[in-house]
């Protein structure tokens, strides 16, 4: 999530975001997010971090991304190259590159569906690789009271090998790092459209996550839009084992 910027912003959510937005990254969280597109895309991310601890031996970190959908008749296909280079003592993330393919179709005019495929190698905190799959659906639910363009979407992420072989602080200084992302991730989540005019648009999105069923995280969000050209995208997350921890 880190090396899109726009997805850190839109609150990652698995229904699109609360005004409708979806690129090659969005496999990242739910593989049917890309199901309605109908072009040939180009997407490049790049996001920039930078601490004021002075433990760290740099005050900066990156992330970036670069990615495509292609169109065909039976499925779009989408890929992903990204890679996040985070060693910071308050956020320790190691560096990783990762690549990325997804298939997603329309089923119905309201149901899509898609699975994509990871595969990675880590470096900086002892070193592994990773190979894992997602699979994901959504369903376009339409008007529902004042609410518009209603969507709902689901994910199961990260079923297969990832990161294990590590050296990196989890959450609990007490206990080790199982596995980096958690194996067997299920996100739901539903997004809508609050207002709608000629000129402005606003809607929102909330998303819930549970990490093996060992946590509970929580994805708000909220997006402004003028003449769709200006956009302004608010988002928050609530992490309930790293509010335990302090």
């Amino acid at each position: 999530e880190l090396s899109s910027a726009r997805q850190l912003a839109n609150g990652t959510s698995v229904a699109g975001g609360g005004l409708f937005y979806a690129n090659p990254h969005s496999i990242n969280i739910n593989p049917a997010l890309t199901a309605g597109a109908q072009r040939i895309g180009l997407n490049i991310g790049y996001t920039a971090l930078i601490s004021s601890n002075e433990v760290n031996k740099t005050s900066y970190a990156n992330a970036f991304q670069l990615g495509t959908l292609i169109p065909f008749k039976w499925a779009m296909f989408s890929g992903t190259l990204s890679g996040i280079m985070v060693p910071f003592e308050e956020m320790n993330l190691g560096n990783t590159i990762n690549v990325k393919f997804g298939l997603s179709k329309e089923i119905t005019d309201k149901i899509n569906v898609g699975v994509s495929f990871n595969s990675g190698v880590f470096w900086g905190a002892n070193t592994d690789w990773n190979l894992s799959a997602n699979f994901g659906f959504t369903y376009l639910y339409g008007k529902l009271g004042f609410l518009q363009d209603v969507r709902f979407g689901a994910s199961l992420l990260n079923l297969g090998k990832n990161f294990s072989n590590t050296t990196l602080i989890p959450i609990n200084k007490n206990n080790e790092v199982s596995s980096f992302p958690m194996i067997g991730t299920i996100r739901a989540g539903a997004a809508a459209t609050l207002l709608k005019t000629n000129v402005v648009k606003i809607g929102a999105s909330l998303d819930l996550t549970t990490p093996a069923f060992m946590n509970l995280i929580a994805d708000m969000g909220l997006q402004f839009s003028i003449k769709d050209i200006v956009y302004l995208n608010i988002a928050d997350r609530f992490n309930l084992r790293e509010l335990v921890n302090n």
